[in-house]
């Protein structure tokens, strides 16, 4: 879901002066879209990586575990890095060319020149392998110190503590990111020490299994007080006067999104579900497929006049079907799937390749 939810936020993006192409207007219903999604959905999405990869350390060898972690993330990286960046790079030419010919040119000068848009939405694929070699190596000793197998006082307000530690924790990075972001290597470190937060929040629940129980269990104050919280950090991004309180506030927003997130699931979407399942193995090809798509789409809606919460729906439904209908195309051709996607795709009975594979031998 949280990759999924890429395509309403980039869609939203669109009308957001300087990502993609530049359209006739800009929204501030968007505006409080990709804020209000910005707010939780990658460090609720980091926090889930950090708690599986320290599910999948416990259970097997490190070099094993980052050797598949190197597949399943740096085949897609690679294939999508060589294939849709420079797909993407050709749209934006078109954009902001005001003929073929010169889009021709702008992007021959734009394919041999390194900047972030070669990084482009494939970012949170780097930051992963990067958190999975630090993760894998430091492993035994987070085991040793971190492990909690009873209950402790603080486990009994498990929401409040979490909020309150997640905020003292990026208090130092609110106030030290102004410094950090006035570079592009810089915004990368401040990127990188944010998220790494939540995926070492992430690996440190796994490891406290009461603490996890009681923190994503569901109640409905919380709820609320978890959207009270999103909508208040959303607001001040939105306002864009209030910018270390905007920063802090975010961190608040990001863990009681997480929570907002797990708790809903665990309540209501624990059981098997051939649909959901189907969307998880799709989840990955989406996400890499559908920037590329949302930014093509960018140049139709600069040429229309429709108000732009129509255009952000339609934009965000088509990307959806388009990029699901590659999935289903690449899962047709596996060398295709395993660049896309970093595994074999499954049979019609559901099982990935190497378990059939398994099951033969």
């Amino acid at each position: 879901m949280l990759m999924l939810m890429g395509i309403p936020y980039h869609a939203a993006m669109l009308y957001s002066p300087g990502w993609g192409p530049a359209q006739h207007v800009t929204s501030r219903f968007c505006d409080v879209v990709s804020q209000a999604i910005t707010q939780f959905r990658m460090p609720a999405f980091f926090l889930i990586a950090g708690y599986f990869a320290a599910m999948l350390l416990s259970r097997r060898d490190r070099a094993t575990w980052f050797t598949s972690r190197l597949q399943r993330l740096g085949i897609p990286l690679i294939s999508a890095s060589l294939t849709l960046i420079p797909i993407q790079l050709f749209i934006y030419a078109i954009g902001n060319a005001g003929s073929f010919g010169q889009a021709v040119e702008l992007f021959q000068r734009r394919i041999v020149t390194p900047s972030p848009a070669w990084i482009s939405h494939l970012w949170f694929l780097y930051d992963l392998i990067i958190y999975s070699a630090i993760v894998a190596v430091a492993w035994p000793i987070v085991a040793r110190l971190v492990r909690a197998d009873q209950p402790r006082a603080w486990a009994r307000w498990p929401f409040l503590t979490m909020l309150l530690v997640i905020v003292v924790v990026a208090l130092p990075l609110s106030l030290f990111n102004p410094l950090l972001g006035t570079t592009f290597w810089g915004s990368v470190v401040n990127r990188l020490l944010r998220h790494s937060v939540f995926f070492a929040v992430g690996a440190v629940l796994y490891l406290s299994p009461p603490f996890f129980e009681r923190w994503v269990t569901w109640r409905w104050q919380r709820a609320v007080s978890a959207l009270v919280i999103i909508a208040a950090a959303t607001a001040l991004a939105v306002s864009r006067d209030h910018y270390r309180p905007a920063l802090l506030a975010s961190a608040g927003a990001a863990i009681s999104g997480a929570w907002l997130v797990l708790a809903a699931m665990k309540r209501w979407g624990d059981a098997p579900n051939k649909q959901v399942k189907l969307l998880v193995d799709a989840s990955l090809t989406i996400y890499l497929l559908h920037h590329p798509i949302i930014v093509a789409l960018g140049l139709v809606t600069a040429r229309i006049s429709l108000p732009p919460a129509v255009e952000w729906a339609a934009v965000s439904v088509a990307t959806g079907a388009l990029s699901f209908g590659g999935y289903l195309l690449l899962r047709r051709v596996p060398i295709l799937f395993f660049c896309f996607n970093g595994q074999l795709p499954p049979s019609r009975s559901g099982r990935p390749a190497t378990q059939r594979i398994a099951a033969k031998v």
